[in-house]
């Protein structure tokens, strides 16, 4: 949360000199024959670049938030539809609270879009800490199972012998 806050800190020309870094960086990559396009359509690839840039990564920072605080409910709550509603409804009042909180930040503006962009994002992140949950449970469960039929087995044979 520290980590979100700080980015949601910087003001506006520092995030975009951050996100326009990253841009440059995909244009080369993924579009080498970008230099040599006109300046018109470079703006307009560079902007639509730049916004899937910014989008993805609040996805992804809230994808971990949820992720790691479904982790988090998952020790404290012992019924699974209160672990997954908890760890949404505390990632989307965070999500909204950062964007509030941008209001205050030079450059910087609350925008609900991307408020749902994080819910999205965090939602996603509880559903795979909740399929790593399960798949957990089970694989335990397995084990606790076999091990159960190896002593029966080993005590059998004990028996027998006797």
């Amino acid at each position: 949360m520290a980590f979100i806050f700080w980015f949601s800190a910087q003001p506006s020309r520092e995030s975009s000199a951050m996100s326009g870094g990253i841009t440059s960086f995909v244009l080369s990559v993924f579009l080498p024959q970008y230099p040599s396009w006109d300046a018109g359509t470079q703006q307009t690839i560079y902007e639509f670049v730049e916004t899937v840039v910014r989008k993805s990564a609040h996805f992804s920072i809230y994808g971990l938030l949820g992720f790691l605080t479904m982790f988090s409910a998952s020790r404290f709550l012992h019924r699974r539809p209160w672990q997954m509603g908890a760890a949404f409804v505390v990632s989307v009042l965070y999500a909204a609270g950062d964007e509030f909180h941008q209001l205050f930040v030079a450059g910087r503006s609350c925008e609900f879009r991307d408020v749902c962009i994080d819910a999205s994002g965090a939602l996603l992140g509880i559903l795979l800490m909740r399929l790593i949950l399960a798949a957990s449970a089970r694989i335990g469960a397995r084990r606790r199972l076999l091990s159960q039929a190896a002593a029966d087995s080993v005590r059998r044979e004990h028996l027998q012998e006797k």
